[in-house]
C-alpha cells in the first residue's frame, strides 16, 4: 500500500475532503479518521506520523482540456506517483501540484475530468 506522509499528505487530503491516518509514537496510539485539523496538529510535532493512503486512488491532472487526464495511481515514491492513464500510458506524477485532484473511485475522477473540459 502506497502512503503519502506529513504535509503531503495534509495537503492532499485537504484538497479532497479526505480523512487522514496517524501511526502509533510513545505518547499515542495510531489514529483513523482524522480530520485536516487533527492531522495538522500532530504534524507538528512529528510530520512523519500523519498518513494518508492513495494506492489504488484515481487523479485528474492537467492544466487544460487537451492534456488533462484521469488516471489509477499504481505506487508511489515520497509524493510522486506512477499512475496508469486511462490514455493508455504510465508516467509518474508528482501529486503535490496545483493540477492534480486526487478521488476514492473512477466515476468521481471521470465526472470531475468532464466538469472541468466543460
Amino acid at each position: 500500500m502506497a502512503r503519502l506522509t506529513g504535509r503531503e499528505a495534509i495537503a492532499a487530503a485537504e484538497r479532497t475532503g479526505r480523512v487522514l491516518g496517524s501511526y502509533s509514537d510513545p505518547t499515542s496510539e495510531g489514529r483513523d479518521g482524522l480530520t485536516v485539523a487533527e492531522s495538522r496538529e500532530i504534524a507538528s510535532q512529528d510530520p512523519g506520523l500523519v498518513y494518508l493512503d492513495v494506492t489504488g486512488d484515481w487523479v485528474v491532472a492537467g492544466r487544460t482540456s487537451e492534456d488533462r487526464d484521469v488516471g489509477q495511481i499504481v505506487s508511489l515514491h515520497g509524493a510522486t506517483a506512477t499512475v496508469a492513464w486511462l490514455s493508455g500510458t504510465r508516467t509518474d506524477l508528482d501529486l503535490s501540484g496545483d493540477d492534480v485532484e486526487i478521488y476514492c473511485r473512477r466515476e468521481q475522477a471521470e465526472a470531475r475530468r468532464a466538469e472541468l473540459d466543460s
